[in-house]
């Protein structure tokens, strides 16, 4: 027998319906139905059946879920997205589905209850989140499984489950019987536990031939049980829920309808039959076979085939109505005229066999000139296509005059033949083609449907800064919008692909900014070449190597002047701030720009690394720090007041040093190299760091500098800005299309403001 067992902490029913057949494999179709009345319903609903690959499927069978949540708002689509996304997480990477192959004591009953009880832990800890307002009297909501023939489910609220079997009773006039497998029960409804929302499991078989149909509570209040027995058992589950959707279609309500069905295809009840005793002989056992054949084919025929037997049959009538003599023969004519019909006969046979020959001939033709295609474009081109014309030419014309000494009547039924193949091709390559447009329409529907599903999970992962799991959630929505046509012009495929771009972009941290520019340094010289700035004390220099020249921008009164330097200049690299001063190197010394005396100064440097390694130099608690990218190391130098000490390397192993372009320095040293890879250091020694994934990836970054909480980095390439947490979230990428030559930047997170060197123009945005 059938078992279906409600299990409860202090409860326990049982259902006997059906009969069990034992059986080695079990099979099952399952099919959904979603129909809402759009923008006015008044409820929030989805119908999940999930989609494992097939060993997963195999060893675990589908989850299925339908809910229906009162009241239409953000918090129920969310929490529904959370329990299909967890519980889908929760049974499908169950380790114990791995071990069933090896270990066949393992039950799906106890996979599917190990999910829910973490489900249910989950659940009960995203209501007690503040952003979350879900009332637990307004879910309505079906959890299950559904593995070869078992099924386990849970039902929490108003929905239904009814069983649809066999009659055993055969003298009954319905076959089918239609029971409701669950009890509402309005006490636990008003006393559910947050924790434990799905703790009373169904568990059983699926009768032979039988069918469990869930739907929310309205369904069944608009059909009668008459209705939902004819359509379910008369129609496979997909087709059966078709003809649901357009009864329900016809209804004037404003309320929402939800079903799964699952049907076992393969279990069938037994059926009793007096065994009655008859002498079957070959001949009448396969004339019986051949007419169940025939009946089975004319069943399967699709509408608009033309049937090729049906014409056959049609013209051996015609044939067999067509004698040599109109008055007919007698009896004894027929005899003597034995010979004359069995020439008549062959001469039919003939004509086919012609007509065979000459078609044959002719595609041998065809192949013979493809074969010999390339022979043709020699010296003798067109002496090859003369030839190959004049014997095509007259073997064509063979079966035309061949045709012309034809009767009239065998040419009507030639002329019929070719004209009746010629509409059957016509014909199977139309409805191929209207076959293949309606598999390729109703996959592009599946294609958005999953979509769809898939964005509403990013906003629940967005919802709770899982970042990476909405990034893997678009990459996989990125390869099915691949699948889909590049010209589409339908309104709900174009609204999701827009709300993927715009996910996108918030997953990403893209900001569209536009900077306000604050100087052009052509305007104080023509050839004014700037490669880098700093700030100090409420204005922006800008240091021009080529032309030996800084440019001090005051952000108050908004005016640039250039100043001039007291010593001899060869470059003007690499500014540093210490105190009020700005250091910049000068290959052989370091040249002091005291900001408030407009003093320049020469200052010894005894350098130990290699002078063209040299990219980058800052400074940290009177300190000037150097990086050396031949060397592969970080050198340390103490100011003194004629100039600098002695340096001495920081890094304790300089292999940790892959390709360095730039540093940033505040007590850790962050490393930038030429992959775009962000190292931090500190003591010398290297420190994990785990950046956030970017796209695109960092590969043209030039430059980096950190403030007390971020890290900046420069990417002209991408025409962008990145800013990132010094644990590692990314923040933003600050992007403009008028950033066409970034060069340098630098921050005062105070003022809330980047200022850039783009060109020969200083620009700020706002951070």
């Amino acid at each position: 027998m059938a078992l279906f067992i409600i299990e409860e902490e202090t409860i326990s029913r049982a259902f006997y319906l059906g009969e069990t057949h034992e059986m080695k494999t079990m099979h099952y179709k399952i099919a959904q139905l979603i129909l809402t009345p759009g923008a006015k319903t008044s409820t929030t609903c989805e119908v999940f059946i999930a989609q494992p690959d097939s060993t997963k499927e195999r060893l675990a069978g589908k989850l299925f879920v339908l809910a229906e949540l009162d009241g239409r708002n953000v918090s129920n689509l969310k929490f529904i997205n959370y329990i299909i996304d967890d519980l889908n997480r929760n049974y499908y990477q169950n380790e114990k589905i791995v071990l069933r192959e090896k270990v066949s004591s393992i039950k799906i009953e106890t996979i599917f209850e190990s999910a829910l009880a973490r489900t249910n832990k989950n659940i009960g800890e995203l209501l007690q989140d503040a952003k979350f307002s879900v009332n637990l009297s307004d879910i309505n909501m079906t959890i299950g499984v559904v593995f070869e023939n078992e099924l386990h489910f849970s039902i929490i609220g108003k929905n239904k489950a009814q069983l649809i079997f066999r009659n055993k009773n055969e003298n009954e006039a319905n076959k089918y019987k239609i029971t409701e497998t669950t009890e509402r029960n309005e006490e636990d409804q008003k006393t559910l536990n947050p924790n434990k929302l799905f703790t009373n499991i169904i568990n059983g078989a699926l009768p032979p031939d039988g069918y469990l149909l869930f739907t929310n509570e309205t369904l069944p209040e608009y059909l009668s049980n008459k209705q939902i027995l004819d359509i379910v058992t008369t129609l496979p589950p997909t087709g059966a829920l078709e003809q649901v959707k357009n009864l329900l279609t016809q209804v004037n309500a404003y309320v929402s309808f939800l079903a799964i069905l699952i049907k076992n295809t393969t279990g069938q009840p037994l059926i009793e039959s007096r065994t009655v005793s008859t002498r079957t002989t070959a001949q009448t056992s396969i004339s019986s076979l051949k007419t169940t054949e025939d009946q089975t084919e004319r069943l399967l025929t699709p509408s608009g085939i033309i049937d090729i037997r049906k014409w056959i049959s049609s013209f051996n009538q015609l044939f067999d109505s067509f004698s040599l003599n109109k008055g007919g023969f007698s009896s004894k004519e027929k005899i003597l005229l034995a010979d004359k019909l069995s020439f008549k006969k062959r001469s039919g046979f003939k004509i086919v066999k012609n007509i065979w020959q000459n078609l044959k001939l002719g595609l041998l033709y065809i192949l013979q000139l493809l074969i010999h295609l390339p022979q043709l474009f020699n010296k003798n081109l067109f002496t090859n296509l003369s030839r190959y014309k004049n014997n095509f030419t007259s073997n064509s014309i063979k079966p035309i005059f061949w045709f012309k000494t034809l009767g009239q009547k065998q040419k009507i039924i030639i002329s019929v033949a070719l004209i009746s193949i010629i509409l059957f091709l016509q014909n199977s390559i139309s409805i191929s083609f209207k076959n293949k447009n309606e598999e390729k329409r109703k996959n592009d529907q599946e294609i958005i449907k999953l979509i769809e599903q898939k964005e509403n999970q990013v906003d629940s992962s967005l919802l709770y800064n899982n970042e990476d799991g909405a990034a893997l959630l678009l990459a996989e929505i990125s390869g099915l919008i691949a699948q889909l046509p590049k010209k589409i012009s339908d309104k709900q495929t174009l609204s999701l692909i827009e709300k993927y771009n715009q996910l996108n972009i918030k997953i990403r941290h893209e900001i569209k900014v536009e900077p306000e520019e604050l100087a052009d340094y052509t305007k104080l010289k023509d050839a004014a070449q700037p490669q880098h700035i700093i700030i100090l004390n409420g204005k922006i220099y800008a240091a021009d190597s080529a032309n030996k020249n800084i440019y001090a921008f005051d952000l108050k009164d908004k005016s640039a002047t250039t100043i001039n330097p007291d010593v001899a200049v060869i470059s003007y690299g690499f500014p540093a701030v210490n105190d009020n001063s700005i250091y910049f190197y000068n290959q052989d010394n370091v040249i002091e720009l005291n900001t408030e005396l407009s003093t320049s100064t020469a200052l010894t440097i005894n350098s130990i690394g290699d002078k063209n390694g040299l990219v980058d130099q800052s400074f940290y608690n009177n300190k000037l720090y150097t990086l050396d990218a031949v060397k592969k190391q970080i050198y340390r130098y103490d100011k003194t007041l004629p100039g600098f000490k002695t340096g001495s390397a920081w890094l304790k192993n300089s292999s940790d040093l892959d390709s360095p372009i730039d540093f940033a320095v505040d007590g850790s040293i962050y490393v930038l190299n030429s992959k775009g890879e962000i190292s931090r250091f500190l003591k010398g020694k290297k420190e994990e760091l785990k950046l956030n994934n970017i796209q695109p990836a960092l590969l043209g970054s030039t430059k980096i500098t950190a403030t007390e909480k971020n890290l900046y980095v420069l990417d002209p390439k991408n025409k962008r800005i990145v800013a990132y947490e010094k644990t590692g979230k990314l923040l933003a990428q600050y992007q403009s299309d008028r950033f066409t030559d970034l060069k340098d930047f630098v921050i005062d997170e105070s003022a809330k403001k980047i200022f850039i060197l783009n060109g020969a123009t200083l620009l700020q945005i706002n951070i």
